[in-house]
């Protein structure tokens, strides 16, 4: 048997171009680390979203009458300004004497959600003021009883 010494076309072009290392090449290693910090950076900004909305929350039910000052020009603290939250300078917790009494868990609540505020209770008279039925009325919200 006779043993041909034809060059297929792939041999016959000869050697070919040095194949260039590629811009986007990365170890695994690189890749880890990479996934590490994009992880952890979207899980802070996550879990910064979720405590606007508690803050926000907050401020929404009805069950409590919270009275509040902001304060201007302040940022609000972690992220939460790149998310438009207002900073707060006091946080207030209105009891009236037909509501239900502020408790401790409530106050420790509203502490550990403004960080950046001075928290308290007020005691008001036995009815609400104009002001706030105004402006539950507004957004329609149930008088708290």
């Amino acid at each position: 048997m006779a043993v041909s010494s034809a060059k297929t076309p792939i041999e016959a072009s000869g050697p070919g171009p040095r194949s260039r290392r590629r811009w986007f090449t990365f170890s695994l290693r690189m890749m880890l680390i990479v996934f590490t910090a994009v992880a952890c950076l979207s899980g802070y900004v996550v879990n910064q979203y979720r405590w606007m909305l508690e803050r926000q929350a907050f401020f929404a039910d009805t069950k409590r009458c919270v009275v509040a000052e902001p304060r201007p020009n302040v940022h609000s603290p972690g992220l939460l300004w790149v998310f438009g939250e207002v900073s707060w300078k006091e946080v207030s917790l209105a009891t009236y004497s037909k509501m239900r009494p502020t408790s401790e868990e409530d106050l420790a609540r509203a502490r550990w959600l403004f960080p950046e505020a001075k928290v308290g209770s007020q005691l008001r008279g036995t009815e609400m003021d104009g002001e706030i039925e105004d402006v539950y009325r507004a957004l329609k919200w149930q008088l708290p009883r």
